[in-house]
């Protein structure tokens, strides 16, 4: 075959190792963090969260902020005094440095700011530790500020965000299902004076109407909360468009002795279900769940609760406030069934008196006594006749007392029977986890050179001649065998030289294997791969010479 085809057969070969060799560099290659930066691991990733386990609280991840959004989080002044999450962009408001955490342990290995998608900016820097999604846009501020070992930025994904508020809208779906608890009473004189009385040791409910929410979303109310210590109070709101007024709240236990007076952290929680916007029209005490309503807020009012909501843009000032309970179980209605069963016993004594007349006839013998006198006289005869009845009659009377003794014996039998029905609420957590398979792709590399050295050496009586034969094949595209042969005549000084160099190109074969290694940037390989191709590319050319 001809120089110019084995040239030809060459350069195709070092095009076919190139075009292989990009796509092998560029193989499971990691996104790229800028210098400083830290991914986000499980080894780090509690520490970065705050919890352990954010599954074990009724609202997951959410009830470990003060700021829990699924979108963009722009603010307009103000600041955070706790922490703030937001599954998309963060600060997209005013180009001003925003303050988040100084209310927090500044021991605390939790993360201040944590963004899911891919722009971190606006924020004040120092002491904080940030969570971004992908650093693709970080504001100069804070990536000098971690140059200068000043803050921390960590790259990865920290909160599935939603995961966590698929969770949030079954929790709003729960508490708005359920029955109310609790009493909410209107002052008669003035309607803005609400005070709400429960008794649940866990949760007490109360469903606004439709009068009370347009009181509600009337721009203040004085509410004073009677429940018992450590219970909470959920207020299920109605409607899309909320207005969340300043509020003067204060919060007393069950035997009515005071135990807060406004400030954060009120057991207290908005419920806006049907919500796609609302705004804090000031200050407010008590949390806001609202998964998907945009919320807004106007410079000036305190939040003094949490806010779990869609998105947020305004420039009202947030507290370092939690809604965190572990568990908020259904209504605990007690049933109270007093049954009164009456047993009457009525003993009737009768006591019969016979009466006995006993009447005694006495018979009377009438004894008649005649005496005849006879005188004899002239002119006189006197008869005397005497009658004498005596009846004797003996009436003995019986008196016949009746008594009857009535005994009346009423027993009355009080059952108070007591039922209560817990409903507990049954926290299904669905775990997705997810196997990422990296695939490593070893390359192996043989090079195997085999330099056939044909040495003859011819004595004569006047000149030494080494003639070294090097006698090279290969197949050119078209199948054709391709031979070349070179014959080098040189002096003895020149064998030595040739000897040398058949030592080195003796018949080699050397393998190699390379593993992928994470962080290496591809460009290297690929030059690497262009030298090694340039460098055979000579070689022949060399050869063809």
């Amino acid at each position: 075959m001809d120089k110019i085809k084995f040239k030809r057969f060459l350069s195709v070969l070092t095009s076919f190792c190139i075009m292989g060799a990009v796509p092998v560099a560029l193989h499971n290659r990691e996104v790229p963090v800028e210098e400083g930066s830290q991914p986000v691991t499980s080894q780090n990733k509690a520490d970065l969260l705050g919890v352990s386990d954010a599954d074990e609280y009724f609202l997951g991840a959410a009830s470990q902020f003060s700021v829990f959004l699924h979108d963009d989080f722009a603010a307009h002044g103000s600041d955070c005094e706790g922490r703030l999450a937001a599954g998309g962009n963060a600060n997209m408001g005013d180009p001003v440095s925003y303050s988040v955490g100084a209310k927090l342990d500044p021991s605390s290995k939790a993360a201040q700011i944590v963004v899911g998608g891919d722009t971190l900016q606006n924020f004040q820097p120092g002491g904080k530790r940030f969570v971004i999604g992908n650093d693709k846009t970080v504001s100069q501020e804070i990536i000098d500020h971690e140059k200068a070992g000043q803050c921390e930025i960590y790259v990865g994904e920290l909160i599935d965000f939603d995961k966590e508020f698929s969770l949030l809208n079954q929790r709003s779906s729960y508490l708005s299902g359920l029955e109310a608890n609790a009493n909410l009473g209107v002052d008669k004189y003035y309607d803005k004076g609400w005070t709400i009385t429960g008794s649940d040791n866990n949760l007490n409910v109360v469903n606004l109407d439709a009068e009370q929410a347009k009181i509600f979303n009337d721009g203040y109310l004085q509410i004073d909360v009677y429940i018992p210590e450590g219970s909470y109070l959920v207020i299920n709101v109605p409607g899309d468009d909320i207005k969340l007024p300043l509020t003067n709240m204060k919060l007393y236990d069950d035997k009515g002795n005071l135990l807060q007076d406004k400030g954060e952290n009120m057991p207290v929680l908005y419920n806006l279900k049907d919500a796609t916007k609302f705004k804090y029209l000031g200050s407010i005490q008590g949390s806001t769940l609202a998964p998907n309503a945009d919320g807004s807020g106007d410079e000036g009012g305190h939040v003094a609760g949490a806010t779990f909501a869609k998105s947020f843009d305004g420039g009202i000032q947030f507290g370092y406030s939690l809604f965190n309970p572990k568990v908020l179980s259904g209504s605990e209605s007690t049933t109270t069934t007093t049954s009164t069963t009456t047993t009457t016993t009525t003993t009737t004594t009768t006591t019969t008196t016979t009466t006995t007349t006993t009447t005694t006839t006495t018979s009377t013998t009438s004894t008649i006594t005649s005496t005849s006198t006879t005188t004899t006289t002239p002119t006189t005869t006197s008869t005397t006749s005497t009658s004498t009845t005596t009846t004797t009659t003996t009436t003995t009377t019986t008196t016949t007392t009746s008594t009857t003794t009535t005994t009346t014996t009423t027993t009355t039998t009080t059952t108070t029977t007591t039922t209560t029905t817990t409903t507990t609420t049954t926290t299904t957590t669905t775990t997705t986890t997810t196997t990422t398979t990296t695939t490593t792709t070893t390359t192996t590399t043989t090079t195997a050179t085999t330099t056939t050295t044909t040495t003859t050496t011819t004595t004569t009586t006047t000149t030494t001649t080494s003639t070294t034969t090097t006698t090279t094949q290969a197949t050119t595209q078209d199948g054709e065998e391709l031979t070349n042969t070179t014959t080098t005549t040189t002096t003895a000084t020149t064998t030595t030289a040739t000897a040398s160099t058949t030592k080195k190109t003796a018949t080699t074969t050397r393998s190699k294997t390379d593993a992928p290694k994470t962080g290496v940037k591809p460009i290297y390989s690929v030059l690497a791969i262009l030298g090694a191709a340039s460098a055979a590319a000579v070689i022949s050319r060399r050869k063809n010479k």
